[in-house]
């Protein structure tokens, strides 16, 4: 008997509605790895391109703490922010920004620039991910 390694689309874990407004305000940083500047959806309108950027998630300060999204395809107004990064990181603080009048309830995301204490916090992060393993431990 053979197992089956795909799962379900619908199951998983991802950077989707629910995921984005539980780390609001959340201190973040994105592994960008990819950019598709025309990726199809569902949501797709012909003739107009649905930018998406494959990254990595990470929360580093507030209750998710810890809390990592893998490989997220992620949509939206702040991938322009995201877009020009790939192979890096980029660091923010996740807010909504102003409503359009027309739509007051529904805030684009942003990823705020962050402060001096925030890029320390996030290089003593990044410093202890990337930290070399030692070649001469037991």
């Amino acid at each position: 008997m053979t197992s089956d390694q795909f799962a379900d689309s619908s199951e998983g874990d991802f950077f989707g509605r629910e995921a984005k407004l539980s780390v609001e305000g959340a201190l973040l940083a994105f592994e960008v790895k990819d950019f598709n500047p025309n990726k199809p959806t569902s949501q797709s309108k012909e003739g107009k391109p649905t930018p998406m950027v494959l990254a990595s998630v990470y929360v580093l300060d507030g209750p998710h703490k810890g809390k990592t999204w893998e490989n997220s395809e992620l949509f939206g107004s702040y991938v322009a922010q995201l877009r020009d990064h790939v192979g890096g990181f980029v660091l923010g603080r996740w807010t909504k920004g102003t409503p359009n009048p027309k739509f007051p309830d529904n805030a684009p995301w942003k990823i705020s620039k962050p402060t001096p204490e925030e890029r320390q916090i996030g290089m003593a992060w990044f410093n202890a991910r990337t930290k070399p393993a030692d070649p001469f431990a037991a």
